[in-house]
């Protein structure tokens, strides 16, 4: 028995051909596109659902979202330090109060509803000299000579300390029973207008990690689909997430890539923050869980 090829050189077949690789060829162009898009709008769900989150719920993408942020990093920061006037007894301290800084202290309401009717007497005394002295009298009583209030005034000593409760309470204090009981009891006291300054330092990386996202997003690129340009995965993104995205502290080279193999069941894409997970939050907030069943709905 022998095999006979049979080959046909006709027009139409070669045209037949043609038409079944363009389609072919058209086909995989689609496909791309297809998961271009759904990785675009994967790091945008990714932005929607990682904290900061505003109070009772929502986006993370969200004005409100950047203030809860602020909030945090405020609220954290002066667990560990006070400003200089801010307490009693850093502005009766005998080396960096004075009259001046108690005044500063009883302009201020007294904070919170546990104040002794003693706080509460110095704070409303008519005569400034006179609870000055009493509150110097009952509060630096059996002080131990030669020791001081802590002041700190370089943003450099105020980083450092900060930074290590970070890293004790993996970057949320006071939502992990920061600070440690020391400081919690004797705070550190630091120069009022340094540590505003160091907190709106902090407060400027809010929105870090979700940044990372856009980052990606950008990567990405435009997204041409069935022949329309789409870029439903950069609308109406806060501006701060583009600042921090573009301030070139994060090298950013091939985090995005796809590899395509034979059709749709066996293609996909790869998507990675370069910015990482920071402080984890991605993972405490389930956040990877709620951008996948999200993108399913």
């Amino acid at each position: 028995m022998v095999d006979i090829n049979i080959v046909t050189y006709s027009a139409r077949s070669l045209r037949i051909a043609e038409k079944y690789n363009d389609f072919a060829a058209y086909l995989k162009d689609l496909q791309r596109e297809i998961i271009k898009q759904e990785a675009a709008l994967a790091a945008r769900a990714f932005i929607k659902f990682t904290p900061p989150i505003p109070p009772g719920g929502g986006m993370g993408d969200t004005i409100p979202a950047k203030k809860q942020g602020f909030i945090a990093v405020d609220r954290d920061i002066r667990s560990i330090f006070a400003p200089l006037n801010a307490t009693l007894r850093g502005a009766i301290d005998p080396v960096y109060g004075g009259m001046k800084e108690f005044n500063e202290w009883r302009s201020k309401p007294l904070r919170g509803g546990k104040a002794s009717d003693v706080l509460k007497a110095i704070h409303s005394d008519p005569i400034p000299e006179r609870a000055f002295n009493k509150a110097r009298n009952l509060y630096l009583k059996g002080r131990k000579p030669g020791t001081q209030t802590r002041v700190l005034g370089e943003p450099g000593e105020i980083r450092t300390i900060h930074q290590e409760q970070r890293r004790t309470y993996r970057g949320r204090i006071t939502r992990k029973g920061g600070p440690d009981a020391h400081i919690a009891e004797h705070p550190y006291f630091a120069e009022p207008r340094v540590l505003d300054r160091y907190i709106a330092d902090q407060q400027a990386q809010v929105g870090k990690t979700q940044s990372g996202w856009l980052k990606v997003i950008t990567a990405i690129g435009t997204i041409k689909l069935r022949g329309d340009y789409l870029r439903p995965a950069q609308k109406n993104l806060p501006k701060h997430l583009y600042l921090l995205a573009g301030n070139g502290t994060v090298e950013y080279s091939s985090n995005f890539w796809g590899r395509f193999t034979g059709m749709a069941p066996s293609s996909f894409a790869t998507i990675r923050n370069p910015r990482g997970n920071v402080n984890g939050v991605g993972d405490e907030a389930a956040t990877r869980n709620q951008v996948i069943t999200y993108r399913l709905n």
